[in-house]
């Protein structure tokens, strides 16, 4: 999912047929078309098609994360209810969905590489969507291991300047951008001088 950013454009008062179409090319790149944004309440023409490539998210590994016991898989349950949720990928109330990299889930009966491995469909059934393990009636609940990799959710924005320049901006400089100690009075000198005078 793409994300144009309120900041830099705004669509108002622009006939849906005149905005630039944004489309997926390839497993980590895009293509904006040409079309016509507001920036700062001017009209601005991306005159000629944009390809965009996005950095692969990156991958978490999480080794040996204890479970004192599995709650009972639950087939009725809400998706994000029906067992124990992976701690990483835990959110305030439920889980992130769709972060657990697919096939990388290995629950264990003891810390360690070389632990016992327990069976999906035997000892515990999962919801891989959003990252939940029950153990199943036949098995035996106790203490469980688990090692899993999961992505780090992102938004990406696609800027347009006033100049037209399409540009990609990764959620990590977003992030790093709003923390900068220019943002804030103590730790701007530029700001401080002014306040000052």
């Amino acid at each position: 999912m793409f994300f144009l950013s309120p900041i830099a454009i705004t669509v108002a008062a622009i006939a849906p047929a005149a905005l630039p179409e944004i489309r997926i090319t390839g497993d980590w790149q895009i293509v904006i078309a040409p079309g016509t944004v507001m920036v700062n309440g001017k009209k601005v023409q991306i005159n000629a098609p944009v390809v965009l490539t996005v950095a692969p998210a990156s991958r978490v590994r999480v080794v040996d994360e204890e479970y004192k016991a599995l709650r009972p898989f639950n087939e009725k349950a809400a998706p994000w209810a029906k067992g124990t949720p992976l701690q990483g990928l835990k959110t305030y109330e439920t889980t992130a969905p769709d972060l657990l990299v697919p096939g990388t889930l290995r629950l264990k009966s003891a810390p360690g590489p070389d632990a016992p491995t327990l069976t999906a469909g035997t000892d515990y059934a999962i919801e891989p969507r959003w990252a939940v393990v029950g153990h199943l009636p036949a098995a035996v609940s106790g203490p469980v291991w688990a090692d899993y990799e999961h992505g780090l959710g992102r938004l990406d924005s696609v800027i347009v300047d006033d100049k037209g320049k399409v540009q990609l901006r990764f959620a990590i400089s977003q992030f790093i951008d709003a923390i900068s100690p220019t943002n804030f009075l103590a730790t701007n000198p530029e700001a401080l001088q002014l306040a000052q005078e």
